[in-house]
């Protein structure tokens, strides 16, 4: 019911490490990678998906040249499932949760997307494998607001990714051709996220469905004042506006002047956030400095990362349910589908071994 889209480009580790995880699980829709890589990496990963065919439904296309947004696109248009989700190389997806996704939006037509809860994790060391040290909650959130208004404001100003989130196929579609006509990387990413919030509401389940992984190999945005000072900022800005506007005004029954106004308004507090939020962190000398040191120090101290552990897992509240220790401990709601990602990092395949 649900296809897996996957871009990769030059970590064949990671993307075989996530292929092997759902031969695991026995995922029985469809994974499709969309490979950018160089030779290298590209002939690692068809070789490590010949050995994975018999197990699991793969489809592999090598992309040169495209970049991530184009690769998407193309991979999109290869699904044959109603719904999809898109996925880093580097993260991973929960097969049961990805199918209550689904289930959910095919019983609600109101609703443009459905997630589950995300968690963020960190090893003691780098690359795809090693010992997990430390995860913590990724911020996705339920946007249910009556009006493609309130819920453009209302997620412009606590902005997530929701290309992670299971879509109706054809919309992802239709968003994604949108967003390969900008030049500017962000706006790729922001345009198709704010485009399925104006069209629909956004579901969270409680159930385990995404795991990402922060590692010194990540694809990362340029900081905020980068971004703004860019020579594709205005271009690309100038499409997303009006893909904005037209889709705001018809799913509203608005004017196109009054959606302009709003579309103003909600990108205005989100590049308000940014630029204050960014400043603080560069330039602020002030005690979340001190905290980012001390948090530091612990991680490279054996017997103290034990105890910061150990208490944290003993804290009150959500976040703490997404902690490693919680994560690991039997009485976690989220423990059994947590379990094969920890495995598939903890332990390395053998399908690395190939080239």
């Amino acid at each position: 019911m649900v296809g897996i889209v996957i871009p990769t480009m030059n970590r064949s580790d990671f993307v075989i490490r996530q292929l092997a995880y759902y031969a695991d699980v026995g995922y029985q829709s469809t994974v499709y990678v969309g490979d950018s890589s160089d030779s290298v990496h590209l002939q690692r990963v068809t070789q490590a998906v010949r050995g994975l065919q018999n197990r699991i439904n793969l489809v592999h296309i090598r992309l040169p040249g495209l970049n991530d947004s184009q690769a998407i696109r193309e991979l999109l248009y290869c699904v044959q499932e109603p719904y999809v989700a898109f996925v880093g190389d580097d993260d991973f997806l929960v097969p049961a949760s990805l199918e209550k996704c689904a289930r959910f939006l095919k019983a609600h037509a109101d609703f443009s997307t459905a997630h589950g809860v995300a968690t963020l994790c960190g090893l003691g060391s780098p690359g795809a494998h090693g010992e997990v040290t430390w995860c913590g909650r990724y911020g996705q959130y339920p946007m249910e607001q009556a009006s493609g208004r309130d819920r453009l404001t209302d997620y412009l100003g606590n902005y997530f990714v929701t290309l992670f989130s299971i879509h109706r196929t054809q919309d992802f579609r239709r968003d994604m051709d949108a967003a390969c006509l900008m030049p500017d990387k962000a706006f790729r990413e922001l345009l198709p996220c704010c485009l399925s919030i104006i069209r629909g509401e956004a579901k969270e389940l409680d159930c385990l469905y995404l795991i990402r992984q922060a590692h010194d190999r990540r694809y990362l945005l340029p900081d905020v004042y980068d971004w703004i000072t860019s020579p594709d900022w205005l271009p690309s800005y100038q499409i997303f506006c009006d893909c904005l506007v037209g889709e705001l005004a018809r799913q509203d029954g608005i004017s196109m002047d009054e959606a302009r106004k709003v579309v103003k308004q909600a990108f205005w507090s989100h590049l308000a956030r940014g630029l204050t939020q960014k400043w603080k962190q560069l330039y602020a000398q002030n005690g979340s400095w001190i905290l980012s040191r001390a948090r530091e120090a612990i991680r490279r101290m054996p017997v103290l990362r034990w105890a910061w552990r150990k208490g944290h897992s003993l804290l009150p509240g959500e976040e703490y349910k997404l902690s490693l220790p919680a994560l690991l401990h039997p009485s976690s709601p989220y423990h059994i589908d947590f379990m094969p990602v920890y495995r598939a990092i903890t332990r390395q395949s053998h399908l690395l071994d190939h080239g």
